[in-house]
């Protein structure tokens, strides 16, 4: 089961196939467009039962081996890389699953920055480093975050000669703790920008540098949010493994029960890797897309309009996200990959702002995905709510994902009695802030350790031009000032 012979492609159609290690490398790819696997691996429901019974680990090993052939990386070398990284979690079954009310939580913060991007970025930055090794080369990593992104890069690259790591964030627009995350780690390789604007704004900085591909290729640029293919990969893994958790096969029939999944949503990897596994046979029902009021997936799957709107700042700031990217992914598999007509969606929408997909792509989306929209008051009652009737503490993002499958089971009486499990992306601690607005301020609620030490520690970090085009040409400047450090 380890030749697997994927290839890679974009989503506009206009690369040659790429190897996983290419592909991996390369963030955005040449033509614009985002790197996808080239064919989508079917599951049966017997591999299902196979797997059903896998610690976390090996379950990855398994799934990952689908799109990466042994080839690239020999078998018990990608265990290795997992296993080093896993190992870092708190939890030994890496993501617990906690039933809470009427839903199922699934745990993913239990890594070294307790957000759900440790899955995934422990894991890009030991295959990066994996690979560069073994060119014998360095690589610039660069990185705009709406919060947990980038502190969870920085932990998977900090340390290590293969590269250099460059995080741009929205200033005030992060919690306290997300910045400090970032701010206090002292590693030479690790810079950390910040900017008075939106993290939309930072993804239009980003894009121009892998845009230019001679800089990108002078520089060897590559990120590893979730433009990276491997990001995607990954976190296929945890919708397999919490579906085990709370369903069963079903002998009469010969099939798995169904649920439902709920997906807080900002840049919409999470849910592309939802989307994925559906497609390769992962039975949910439906993936449920849960937004605040940064709303522009829910108009989207409500009505067919993808239309960009101001960013709202509120207590989810990684939802705070008004041009999901990875929404071209979802449109590659809607349109049964057919890139010219992503092309031609995309390109209409960066135009204008605004596109409306033909009735046959909206109908089809339709099928995969229900999604609500949570205002700031239904998120922070709900955290309330559930801490005083359970004693249950969740961080904002997963209250807006359980206050979503409320939404979704009131509405559609015919899941109504569907099991639904609800990635849970952080953990409460790394938003006090809110928690204090839920709780009131004389709430014991004591940070974990590995926050508290934080705001002990002394903070670096440049400030960028508010100016695009100015903090773009600060970039480059600081990128190529390292590369050349290192060349001496």
């Amino acid at each position: 089961w380890r030749i697997c012979q994927m290839k890679f492609v974009s989503t506009r159609g206009g690369i040659s196939p790429l190897s996983f290690e290419e592909a991996l490398l390369t963030g955005f790819a040449d033509d614009g467009g985002l790197v996808v696997p080239e064919r989508i691996p079917q599951v049966t429901p017997q591999n299902l039962r196979e797997w059903s019974g896998l610690p976390f680990t090996e379950l990855a090993v398994v799934i990952c081996s689908l799109f990466i052939d042994q080839s690239e990386i020999p078998t018990q070398d990608l265990r290795s890389i997992f296993q080093k990284c896993f190992s870092m979690f708190e939890s030994s079954e890496v993501v617990p699953v906690v039933p809470v009310s009427d839903v199922h939580i699934a745990e993913l913060f239990h890594g070294p920055t307790m957000a759900f991007k440790d899955l995934a970025l422990q894991v890009v930055g030991g295959l990066l480093d994996y690979f560069l090794q073994r060119r014998k080369q360095r690589m610039t990593v660069v990185v705009a975050t709406s919060g947990d992104t980038g502190s969870a890069a920085i932990q998977g690259c900090r340390s290590k000669d293969s590269m250099d790591i460059f995080v741009l964030f929205p200033m005030g627009r992060i919690s306290a703790t997300q910045e400090r995350q970032m701010t206090t780690v002292a590693d030479s390789n690790v810079h950390v920008i910040g900017m008075e604007r939106s993290s939309d704004d930072l993804d239009v900085v980003v894009r121009a540098l892998f845009n230019d591909l001679d800089f990108k290729k002078k520089y060897n640029l590559t990120s590893i949010n979730s433009v990276n293919i491997g990001r995607i990969l990954m976190q296929l893994v945890h919708y397999f493994f919490t579906f085990f958790k709370i369903t069963s096969f079903d002998e009469g029939t010969g099939q798995w029960k169904k649920i439902l999944c709920s997906v807080p949503t900002g840049a919409f990897g999470n849910g592309v890797a939802g989307t994925l596994a559906i497609l390769m046979g992962l039975p949910l029902e439906k993936l449920i897309i849960a937004t605040n009021s940064n709303d522009i997936l829910y108009r989207f799957f409500t009505n067919g309009i993808f239309s960009r709107g101001e960013v709202v700042q509120t207590v989810s700031p990684a939802i705070d996200i008004q041009v999901p990217y990875n929404f071209e992914r979802y449109l590659y598999f809607l349109t049964n990959m057919d890139s010219k007509k992503v092309t031609r969606v995309m390109s209409e929408f960066e135009e204008k702002g605004t596109v409306q997909v033909e009735d046959e792509i909206f109908s089809q989306s339709r099928k995969w995905v229900a999604s609500a929209s949570v205002s700031t008051d239904e998120t922070v009652d709900l955290m309330r709510n559930v801490f005083h009737g359970e004693g249950y503490l969740m961080d904002p993002h997963t209250a807006v994902g359980v206050a979503a499958s409320k939404q979704i089971k009131k509405n559609f009486p015919d899941m109504s009695d569907l099991p639904c499990v609800c990635l849970a992306t952080a953990s409460p601690g790394k938003f006090s802030e809110t928690v204090r607005l839920a709780l009131g301020d004389d709430a014991a609620f004591e940070l974990p350790h590995r926050l508290a030490i934080l705001k002990d520690m002394p903070t670096r970090f440049e400030k960028f031009s508010e100016d695009l085009k100015k903090a773009e040409m600060e970039l480059r400047q600081a990128i190529a000032s390292s590369w050349n450090a290192h060349s001496q």
